[in-house]
């Protein structure tokens, strides 16, 4: 029987063991190396911005390119780019051992000629790829599903359907930058509370998931979120503005939580408010009185959670700005004038902050001369002819002082002792001299040092009068030289009234005419000077007849016949009749309130007290407008209007900072509207409303007389009219949509409408700064004048933190008894029985 034997194989020899094992951690040190200079060498040339931008890596194949230019660059200067040689060194080290440890695996796995082990290999290399690619493929192309009822969390299909219209291929990208400043409701709130600071942190929060949703658009929108809080800030900021410095100003200048929407050239901002209002009375209102946050969605839609305030904004980028046209008769009282009590000059910087043009236009001239005559000039040129006027005086005032000076001079010198002359001959020639004037009497020594030393006074004094006079009249002439004199000659030649003018208003959008005529500290600036010829209200009728709209503020026409002021026989105001034809009716009388009564008695035990420190009560947008119309025409019984949109929006700002809205009229005029007959408001008029006070036509505190309220006779002439006295809320600001009269119907026969909004006070807006309650007022109105509706705040889409309401005994209270109390008690239970069945095993 033959016996096979079968010689196991020798071992491999220890020596090659020994040799592949030193090579093998050599291999895997100089891979783990690589690892460790690729990581710093792409940190060092990251920091130095020698790497391809990420913006390079749009395709595959452009970033394959930028890498491959990178290298070839880096490779042909290496002392100054070492940090990439040193990362692509690295990456090469580490791919050799990542391919020997490969090579070493699939000899492993082959030489065993296992099936099982290269199975799971595969499995497992394939499944890293796997993950690998869905990763990276996920960070290009994010899949968002929003799960919530109504879609909280994804943009309105024609919101995005319009922001994805873009130009994708322009070269400016659309910027958006959410600045968070910590001060949302700042403006308006001076003190926040509980509510200001969590609408802050929600409205960051929505405003922050908004934008997001924004940049997934399309590349063609870019949104930044800055926070002045966090680290590295300023250089953040650099980052974002380094090729924008007019971003870069707004930012710096924003007072509150901000967005910034910039394409090229064109920049626009928004406040947080402008995206979700704090309705703080509704706060506080909320959950029973026990306070729950209360949020409005602004910028109209239906998304209700303020998406289109900001396609608003990103769509109408390159708009033009609105421009408004204010009409005044003084160079002071336009937005450019140099006193604080008379100029619209904080006015200007509001409007200019909030994208709109301003151009000043001057009713009346020749202040200076004292002949006034109509006209229609620009601020520069008003102010060209105030300079003209201002430097032929100093002209003349400098001549007269340095004839007065020299003669002065001539004075001194000769009462003066020159050097050699004896005293006593000086005393006798001047005695001689002036023998008339010192009546036939001998000059004394003490007499002459007494004149001389007054001779040297007014010297002095004539030298000071014109240097000053000197210096002012430098000044002036640095104004004349900084305008452009020959482009106001060639307007000033334009001797046609009516036609310069129209020219002025062409391209405005909105005129806004203010009239001051009664300050809050009493000062009265009679009406009659505010009076237009009737060629400058044609020009505004035929503005209005375009359907362009216009803002008055008319003051009271009240005026004391004490004081002193010639009749006023002008007749009746024609730029009101012209606002007549329209229905608008204005109060003859002045509204007072008790604070006026008060400070009207004060002021006559106290007459050093100041009138400044009377406060009337703020304007009312709570009360129903229907308190304020009286019993004229009729209207108490008649069905109630629509609810003004401009007063809804000034009560939604109201109630947003409760009451740190402070919006008060001192002096104001009872405004209204009648409509034509047969005619129907579109809306209720009247959106402004005082508090209760009186109509008063003699509002002075004259010979003794102290207003107050006088119950209106039997017989008198007014009851039953606009103008009848009574006590009350009283309308000072009417807004109206409303069809041209007839008379004013165009050639064409095609019947326009306008908007008209009239405030009964001309200092609202006045001075070098503006309240910022005053500020809304005005932004608002204008807007609403404008037809941008979408600019006013609005209340149609609240939002409030979700809460379960569990009144005592009802079900739902029950069912969460059983679910907070009950179920933790069986579920015990349960577990206690199931110990006991184990311990019975």
């Amino acid at each position: 029987m033959a016996v096979t034997s079968h010689v196991a194989p020798a071992n491999p020899p220890r020596r090659q063991n020994l040799i592949w094992s030193r090579v093998h951690f050599v291999i895997r040190f100089l891979g783990l190396t690589g690892v460790m200079v690729g990581c710093a060498g792409f940190v060092l040339a990251l920091f130095q911005q020698e790497l391809p931008a990420s913006d390079a890596f749009t395709s595959w194949r452009e970033g394959y390119a930028a890498c491959y230019y990178a290298a070839q660059d880096a490779f042909q200067q290496p002392a100054e780019k070492w940090r990439t040689i040193l990362l692509l060194s690295g990456a090469a080290a580490a791919l050799l051992a990542l391919l020997v440890e490969v090579v070493a695996v699939v000899f492993f796995t082959a030489g065993r000629r296992s099936a099982f082990g290269i199975n799971a290999v595969l499995q497992g290399a394939l499944a890293a790829v796997l993950l690998i690619g869905v990763n990276v493929w996920s960070f290009e192309n994010p899949w968002r599903v929003d799960f919530t009822r109504d879609r909280q969390f994804t943009l309105p299909p024609p919101i995005r359907d319009q922001l994805a219209q873009l130009d994708r291929d322009a070269k400016n990208k659309t910027t958006v930058v959410v600045y968070q400043r910590h001060k949302t409701f700042g403006a308006l709130t001076d003190k926040p509370d509980r509510y200001d600071y969590a609408a802050e942190r929600k409205v960051v929060e929505k405003v922050k998931d908004v934008a997001e949703q924004l940049g997934r658009v399309g590349p063609q929108l870019k949104v930044e979120v800055l926070d002045i809080e966090q680290e590295g800030f300023e250089d953040r900021l650099t980052e974002v503005t380094k090729d924008a410095p007019a971003l870069r100003r707004a930012i710096e200048a924003a007072p509150e939580n901000s967005i910034f929407i910039q394409s090229g050239g064109d920049l626009r901002q928004m406040s947080f408010n402008e995206f979700y209002q704090l309705d703080k009375v509704a706060s506080r209102e909320s959950n029973d009185g026990k306070g729950n946050l209360v949020l409005l969605a602004q910028g109209g839609g239906t998304s209700g959670h303020g998406a289109e305030a900001f396609a608003g904004k990103i769509l109408n980028l390159q708009e033009r700005r609105p421009r408004i046209g204010v009409l005044v008769v003084h160079e002071l009282l336009t937005t450019e004038g140099s006193e604080d009590i008379f100029t619209l000059r904080a006015l200007r910087k509001m409007l200019e902050a909030h994208g709109f043009e301003v151009r000043d236009v001057v009713l009346r001239k020749g202040w200076e001369a004292g002949a006034l005559e109509p006209a229609a000039d620009t601020f520069e040129e008003s102010k060209l002819e105030r300079l003209e006027v201002e430097l032929n005086d100093l002209k003349e005032e400098v001549e007269a002082l340095t004839e007065d000076v020299k003669a002065l001079d001539a004075r001194v010198g000769e009462w003066s002792l020159k050097p050699g002359e004896k005293l006593q001959d000086k005393l006798d020639r001047l005695s001689k001299d002036y023998s008339r004037e010192l009546g036939g009497r001998q000059l004394t020594a003490k007499g002459r040092e007494t004149l001389l030393a007054y001779f040297e006074e007014l010297r002095t004094q004539a030298r000071q009068d014109l240097d000053d006079k000197t210096k002012e009249r430098k000044t002036k002439q640095r104004e004349y030289d900084g305008l452009n004199v020959d482009r106001v000659v060639e307007a000033r030649r334009m001797s046609d009234l009516k036609a310069k003018l129209n020219r002025s208003l062409a391209d405005c959008d909105l005129l806004f005419i203010p009239r001051l005529t009664r300050r809050s500290n009493g000062m009265l600036i009679p009406n009659r000077i505010h009076r237009l010829s009737d060629p400058q209200v044609e020009c505004i009728k035929e503005f209005m007849q375009q359907g362009k709209p216009v803002l008055a503020c008319l003051g009271p026409t009240n005026e004391a016949a004490e004081l002193g002021l010639p009749p006023d026989s002008a007749g009746p105001d024609n730029l009101e009749k012209m606002f007549g034809e329209l229905g608008l009716r204005f109060g003859k009388q002045t509204v007072l309130f008790n604070t006026d009564s008060k400070a009207f008695a004060d002021r006559r035990r106290n007459p050093l007290r100041l009138a400044e420190s009377v406060e009337p009560p703020p304007l009312d947008f709570d009360t129903p407008a229907e308190a304020a119309q009286g019993t004229w025409l009729g209207r108490v019984d008649a069905a109630p209007l629509p609810p003004n949109p401009l007063r809804e929006a000034l009560r939604v700002t109201a109630h947003s900072v409760g009451a740190n809205f402070d919006l008060r009229l001192r002096f104001p005029r009872p405004v209204y509207f009648e409509p034509a007959k047969g005619e129907t408001p579109k809306f209720e008029p009247m959106f402004l409303l005082t508090a209760n006070g009186w109509n008063d036509e003699q509002p002075f505190a004259v010979r003794g007389r102290r207003p107050h309220y006088e119950k209106p006779k039997p017989d008198d002439p007014d009851n039953g009219t606009i103008q009848a006295k009574r006590r009350g809320a009283f309308p000072v600001g009417v807004a109206i949509d409303t069809p041209l009269p007839a008379s004013w119907t165009s050639s064409d026969g095609s019947a326009k409408s306008v908007r008209v909004a009239v405030i009964g006070q001309g200092e609202v807006f006045v001075g070098s700064e503006l309240s910022p309650a005053k500020e809304r007022l005005f932004l608002q109105t204008a807007n609403w004048l404008l037809g941008r509706d979408d600019y006013l705040p609005r209340a149609d889409h609240p939002w409030s933190y979700p809460r379960v309401a569990l009144p005592p005994g009802s079900v739902e209270y029950r069912l969460w008894l059983v679910g907070a109390i009950g179920l933790p008690f069986l579920f015990a239970y349960l577990g206690l029985v199931m110990l006991l069945i184990r311990r019975l095993r």
